[in-house]
């Protein structure tokens, strides 16, 4: 977020320079081209920020629905074996997949990707006991499809079997962290991340220009509110940020007090053994001079009996 923050910095500092009139059209085409190349970049890295095979600020925590998605739904007809989502906006992505010529198109109704599985197709179908990745990258959606005979597959991919079928992908709610033992609420923080893509509602820039001294001057004004979100979604990881270090905090502290209370018992355990200890002494103490006592000579008795 740091570098999308310095993206759009400098997208300001060039929409500044190009609605002044200091500079002729030429000019504002060469800074409209960086503006451009400055909008793909901040998509890249909304797409390819990751942590442990999840994205983060591009589709975190959207999921399939696997009860109304049919390209699921009907995997004993169709062979989707999973789905897999990297940086999927939510909505409906339908599939056109024509018989014989190895080529399948998604779409989600801005965007839409063809991609071609003949060259991994055993002739028109998945081969039998292997599986094959339809991957739309640009949408950020794969399918698994299996080949006959395929482990927990219900069936098999032929081309032309998803002609028709839909993917569902619902938005997602963000993430949890767990702070506790328990299943309880109090022991989780719920988190969300949103969008940092260009196009995405969130900052809403993926259409403007600079191109002519009007767009420029629009421009300036919706490069600045995202700018604002963006340092607002910023401040609300580093809210989320400071309650996970007080909870280390508190989590320390609770560990100081249960060390702190074992330390107790076992102090009471060590009282208890030093009693026991003095009371076998003096037992012992007592034993052996009994045994003394019950030694001594018959005449040193009597003599001191008889004086």
């Amino acid at each position: 977020m740091g570098e999308v923050s310095s993206i759009l910095l400098r997208m300001r500092d060039i929409s500044t320079e190009s609605t002044t009139d200091t500079i002729n059209d030429g000019n504002r085409a060469a800074l409209d081209s960086e503006f451009n190349e400055l909008k793909d970049f901040m998509d890249r890295i909304g797409k390819l920020t990751s942590y442990n095979g999840q994205r983060l600020l591009s589709g975190f925590g959207n999921t399939v629905d696997l009860d109304t998605s049919t390209a699921v739904t009907d995997s004993a007809d169709t062979g989707v074996l999973r789905t897999t989502l990297a940086s999927a906006r939510g909505g409906t992505y339908t599939i056109e997949d024509a018989a014989g010529d190895g080529m399948i198109t998604m779409r989600n109704g801005t965007e839409s990707q063809t991609i071609s599985l003949g060259s991994i197709l055993d002739g028109d179908k998945v081969a039998d006991g292997t599986t094959v990745i339809a991957t739309f990258d640009s949408l950020g959606v794969s399918l698994t499809l299996a080949g006959a005979g395929v482990p927990n597959a219900d069936g098999s991919y032929t081309d032309g079997d998803l002609d028709g079928k839909i993917v569902i992908v619902q938005e997602g709610v963000g993430g949890q962290f767990q702070l506790g033992g328990e299943g309880i609420a109090a022991d989780r923080i719920e988190y969300d991340i949103k969008e940092m893509t260009a196009s995405d509602p969130v900052l809403n820039i993926g259409s403007i220009s600079i191109g002519t001294r009007a767009s420029s001057r629009l421009a300036l004004a919706q490069v600045d509110e995202a700018i604002d979100r963006v340092s607002r979604e910023r401040g609300a990881i580093g809210a989320i940020v400071n309650r996970l270090q007080h909870t280390i905090g508190f989590s320390d502290r609770a560990l100081e007090g249960v060390v702190a209370s074992e330390s107790t018992v076992r102090d009471a355990d060590f009282a208890l053994e030093s009693s026991e200890l003095a009371r076998a002494q003096l037992l012992s103490d007592l034993s052996q001079s009994a045994m003394v006592q019950a030694g001594t000579p018959p005449n040193i008795a009597l003599s001191l009996l008889t004086g």
